[in-house]
Formats: structure tokens, sequence, C-alpha cells
């Protein structure tokens, strides 16, 4: 652990994992650590040295991607029905090696359960099989591989919206276009927009057949305007301006409503994407907020009280900003711009990278997670639906169970708001 004072007990700056290089300053005077001495490191913080050895190692940010990943790690769960009963029997072996060699099982793999592997290796006398951290081996045949989004935002720097228009995405499979706003007879389809296609469009609702509908310039016959139903699009819209961001401050805002996230400094936008937040059972607290630590890379299940049973290794880019909710890439839906979660704010794995990337608290190299201080406060945080008026927790202290908050995490593995029918099934995995 990572101490803001050579002493323990004092507060926590961050955390550093076992067999992870860091870089360390002078050492120093402090109070424990006996047999050894503090080290100052990044953050204004200290470590023991009781536990450490010196490295010709270089530090390098966690987590670590293989060239071309968007994720850390192979993801799959086993595969079962509706009702989380498993298809068939999944074993676990100690290693690869006691797979081939036909020795007992360790354990097996259990139901409603994401897992986490470093390796797939294929041979004719078993078929694939996955390789975990700790060097377990787990036959392939009945587990499910996840295919996370390859979702990326939109740049309005580099990309910004037509006057008039707003940035957006389809959120169905596909968007049906029609020239004129109505299902009536005389209107006709005229194409469609693929799954998560960035557009624009006119964010003025139109209302016909009893809906509500979106005009898309030019997407239409030789260039005519087109028309989609509004719950099959969302589109980003700044809301009303936060008074006390300074000019130059980085901040996050959220609208749930419309289920994007647009980075912004002062009142300018800079990076738009779609999120999907929690449902109705499991609400997204709407207010200001701080990013309160950050978590390169955590386990998340549910309560012992909870009855949905989840258990989800691995989940990377965590950033908490209120109690167990957090930011947090998704491996396990590509249902992005719907509400999909627990009360977390799912990012598609780029998008999380790369914001986690912007925030405060900065976790330097070697750091597994990194807790903001007086001295270096969190990234502001606004939640909100549309424009309404929202309760500031910016000031308020973090809760009791924060320190359990980087281990305990909800997988936000929910179902969605039920809106969309069944043609989002297929988005679970």
């Amino acid at each position: 652990m990572v101490y803001a004072e050579p002493a323990w007990g004092s507060d926590i700056r961050g955390r550093i994992d076992p067999d992870t290089p860091f870089a360390v300053g002078p050492e120093v005077e402090g109070e424990g650590c006996e047999e050894s001495r503090w080290a100052a490191v990044e953050l204004g913080g200290y470590v023991c040295l009781k536990h450490a050895e010196a490295s010709d190692e270089s530090p390098v940010t966690i987590p670590v991607l293989a060239e071309g990943a968007i994720v850390p790690f192979i993801y799959a769960k086993p595969r079962q029905d509706r009702k989380g009963n498993l298809d068939a029997e999944i074993p676990r072996y100690r290693s690869y090696r006691q797979l081939r060699q036909g020795r007992p099982t360790s354990d097996g793999l259990v139901a409603n359960r994401q897992y986490a592997f470093v390796e797939r290796i294929w041979r004719p006398s078993v078929g694939h099989v996955f390789v975990d951290e700790e060097g377990r081996a787990v036959p392939g045949r009945n587990l499910k591989l996840q295919k996370p989004s390859d979702l990326f935002g939109r740049d309005m720097v580099e990309e910004p919206a037509s006057e008039g228009l707003a940035a957006a995405w389809s959120v169905s499979i596909p968007a049906l276009l029609r020239d004129v706003p109505s299902y009536r007879k005389r209107s006709r389809e005229v194409g469609s927009i693929d799954y998560h296609e960035r557009l624009e469009l006119d964010p003025t609702p139109i209302s016909g057949s009893g809906v509500l509908w979106y005009r898309i310039p030019g997407a239409g016959l030789d260039g005519a305007d087109a028309y989609a139903e509004a719950k099959q699009l969302r589109f980003w819209d700044p809301g009303p301006e936060l008074d006390d961001i300074a000019d130059d401050e980085l901040w996050l805002d959220v609208d749930i409503r419309q289920q994007t996230l647009g980075v912004r400094r002062g009142q300018d936008t800079l990076f738009v994407t779609l999120v999907s937040s929690g449902t109705g059972k499991h609400p997204t607290p709407r207010g200001i907020f701080r990013i309160r630590n950050k978590l390169a890379l955590g386990k998340m299940e549910n309560k012992p009280d909870d009855p949905d049973s989840y258990y989800v290794e691995a989940v990377p880019w965590v950033q908490y900003f209120f109690r167990r909710i957090a930011f947090h890439a998704t491996y396990w839906h590509r249902g992005l711009g719907r509400r999909r979660s627990h009360g977390c704010i799912n990012l598609a794995p780029r998008d999380a990278a790369y914001v986690f990337s912007l925030t405060s608290p900065e976790v330097p190299k070697g750091w597994t997670s990194a807790h903001e201080y007086a001295e270096a406060p969190g990234t502001v945080v606004r939640v909100r639906r549309g424009d309404d008026e929202l309760v500031d927790y910016r000031r308020e202290l973090p809760g009791d169970d924060d320190e359990e908050i980087e281990e305990e995490e909800d997988s936000d593995e929910s179902d969605d708001a039920g809106d969309e029918g069944d043609e989002f099934d297929d988005l679970d995995d």
C-alpha cells in the first residue's frame, strides 16, 4: 500500500501489486516498517520497502495490453441456460501439464461468473485450453468467449457536429429510415443505419404516428432527408452550463436520458461516446461528484444480500465517484446506448481506457490504484437526466465501505430496461 505519510495507518494514496516494478525516490525516516525503511514515491506517497527489492525492469502502465488488443485478458464464461444452469460441468486443472496427463481436477468453474485468461492453447487431442494468471488450465469446449464492443467515441475537436445538428449513434439493429416521420401508407422505408454507426441529426423531435422521430439530413434517397424513430437513436446534448467549472478544467458529463458521456473542458465538449447506465431496478445516482479513486483492474461481485449471483474477473479501467458506483469497461455486453447496469456507468473498452487516461487522480506506472487527496482532487463528474437540477456531492466524504470498493463491485450484468425487445438478446455476451 502507498500511504500519505511514512507511517502505518495514515491515509491511503494507492496500491502496488506484487511482482510489479514501480519507481521510488529517497528513503526517509518514519514509523513502523521494522527492519527496513520508508521510501518516497509518486503522488506524494510513501511505501515500506520491507517486502520490496531492487529491479532493473522499468514500470509500465497497468493494465498491459497485447499489441492490437482492446482488453488485457481473454474473457469467457461457462455456457448456461437463462436460469443459470450449466450446460455441462467444466473442470479446472492446476496446470496445463496436469490436464494433458489426465490428473485429477482441482475444482470446476461455476455459473454466473466471468473468467479472465492469459493464454489460449490448441491441441488436437483436447481442443482449446484456456490458462489463467495462476497457470490453471480449463478445457474450452463448454466456455463461451466474450467479444467486447469495438466502439470508440467521437473527437468533437477534430470532427465537430455541423451547425444546428448533434453528434449521434444508432442503437438499434438496424435503425430503419423513412422518407417522412410517419408509419402511414404514404411513408416509405428508404434505408437503414447500422448498429452503433455514427451520424448527425436535428435534435428537435417530430411527432408522427404516435411516436417521436428525428430528422437525419442527407440520409435518404438521392441525398434527401430521412427520419428514424427517436428510440432507435442517441445523441449528445450538452445540457445546462456547470457554472463553477474553470475554463481550463477537464470534467465528465453523463446524460442518462441519452445514454451518452462527454469529456469536457470548461463549457466545451472534447469527446463524446455512448454508455450504459443503471436500469430502473438499479438506477445510477444523479448529482455532481468527484472521482474518488481509480483502479486499473479489479473483480466485481454481488453483495451478500443480492439475489442475483455474479462474479466478474479483471474488470479494467474502473473509476469510482460515489460509494460503489463507478465508470468502467464492460466486456460482457455490447449494448452501449441502452440501460443495462446495476448502477455503474459501462463504457466500451477503448472508451474506458481513453477516459481513464485523461482523468485524475492519475495512476502512476506500476500502480494498480490511486486515490484523490486534498492537494490533488479527482475529476468532477456530473450525472444528469437532461436538464434536471442536481445535488452537489463533491464535498461529501466517501462512506465507511470505500476500502471495500476496490474488490467488491456490482458487475452490471443486469437485463436491459425493457423497451428494446428480443433483438438485443444476442448483445449480452
